[in-house]
């Protein structure tokens, strides 16, 4: 569960660098 979490996190944080 927590790698899910920090995989989710870490997709939005690269949306939002990226944007």
């Amino acid at each position: 569960f927590e790698q899910f979490c920090i995989n989710l996190t870490n997709e939005k944080l690269q949306q939002h660098f990226n944007q």
